[in-house]
């Protein structure tokens, strides 16, 4: 479960090339010409993490982007504290 728009947009920027130049997914061009589109050509409105969607470039690849957390979803660390008294 993510929790902002920008969590959505990690996970799918992070499996094209993480911090580390790794790619851990790759996007055929000849059977998906459409995302390929769509990602190359989303742009978001300004001063904002909104994708622009007046130009129709939003709907694949933000589809594109709900199957990535399907498959690989984010990763929630949870901390407990706990006090032992002696």
């Amino acid at each position: 479960k993510f929790r902002t728009n920008s969590d959505k947009w990690n996970c799918a920027n992070g499996l094209l090339a993480n911090a580390m130049g790794h790619r851990r997914s790759l996007i055929n061009p000849r059977t998906c010409p459409w995302l390929v589109k769509s990602l190359d050509s989303l742009c978001y409105v300004q001063n904002s993490n909104l994708p622009d969607k007046s130009k129709g470039f939003d709907h694949m690849s933000d589809a594109w982007s709900y199957s990535v957390l399907a498959v690989f979803p984010l990763v929630v660390d949870t901390v407990f504290v706990s006090t032992v008294s002696v």
